[in-house]
């Protein structure tokens, strides 16, 4: 039999368990792996890369984001502080110097986010990702090969964005009922 959340059609009751009902709609999809954030973070805006100059350009959006995307306590339940800046990315605050720099940085960027995501403490008791045939949550992760020319820098890095907002946009706010 199917249980049912009952609420008694009264204006108080309504509003004790409406927020009832949309929070554990949002721990099921919390424990599913599927909404991890409390809130949706920002969304990278910068352009694709298709060329050194925008790859350049993306990959340092990418880096400054996801240093920024692991800290941030309003979307998190803690902070990732093993998410720092990238090592690969000796021109920082600068764009990376050339391609062997955009190559490097965004290889790290793609270790970084994937054990980022991987890591439940920091995402509502759960990691990023989708239930297995087992009933496991099975972390997402960003399997383009890694950059060791141009054209899969650019694969790379436009992967990494894609990977990075679908990231942010796992996210739904609790509902709480409060006195004015």
């Amino acid at each position: 039999m199917a249980e049912t959340l009952k609420i008694i059609d009264m204006p108080q009751r309504l509003l004790e368990g409406y927020p009832t009902a949309i929070n554990e709609t949002i721990q099921a999809l919390a424990d599913a792996g599927i909404v991890v954030h409390h809130k949706q973070d920002d969304l990278i805006a910068t352009a694709d890369a298709s060329s050194l100059a925008t790859s350049k350009t993306l990959t340092k959006a990418l880096a400054e984001w996801i240093v920024a995307h692991a800290a941030d306590t309003d979307v998190h339940t803690s902070a990732d502080a093993a998410v720092v800046q990238a090592a690969a990315w000796a021109s920082a605050p600068a764009e990376p110097a050339d391609l062997t720099e955009v190559m490097a940085t965004l290889n790290e960027l793609k270790a970084d986010i994937n054990l980022h995501v991987a890591q439940a403490d920091h995402h509502r008791g759960q990691a990023w990702g989708s239930v297995g045939g087992d009933g496991v949550v099975v972390a997402k992760a960003i399997t383009t090969t890694d950059a060791t020319d141009q054209p899969e820098a650019n694969a790379l890095a436009n992967a990494i964005k894609a990977f990075c907002n679908n990231h942010a946009k796992a996210a739904c706010r609790s509902v709480e009922i409060t006195p004015n």
